[in-house]
């Protein structure tokens, strides 16, 4: 496979929270349910927005502004295997056009703790 053709690739993603907070439409499409908010306007000047860990979208329902923690996605060579996720939780099925080796990979940005009950007092 030549540099210059490159196959389509799948990708599906996952993060915290799923759905909006305000009117708890749920996040499913990017441009359809939210879009990101890539920087802000300082001091008359447009700057990439600088975060760590999270990005800022906006809902396209109410036009709530919420912080998004992406926990994990996949890249996919075939589509149905992408589209068999999006039933666990994963959301944001989206061609892609790989740089890399083509192969499918699997993407975890952090983890979110873990609840547990120590003991029941009464």
């Amino acid at each position: 496979m030549s540099p210059r053709t490159r196959r389509k690739m799948w990708m599906v993603e996952k993060f915290f929270p799923p759905e909006c907070p305000r009117c708890r439409k749920k996040f499913e499409n990017e441009q359809k349910d939210w879009s990101l908010l890539p920087g802000d306007i300082v001091d008359g000047k447009k700057r990439v927005r600088e975060t760590r860990g999270y990005d800022i979208i906006i809902c396209s329902h109410c036009d709530n502004y919420t912080a998004r923690v992406k926990l994990e996605s996949y890249i996919f060579s075939d589509r149905a295997k992408a589209e068999r996720f999006l039933g666990e939780g994963f959301v944001n099925l989206q061609e892609v056009r790989p740089l890399g080796n083509n192969k499918d990979a699997h993407m975890v940005y952090a983890k979110l703790p873990d609840s547990y009950v120590e003991g029941i007092y009464g």
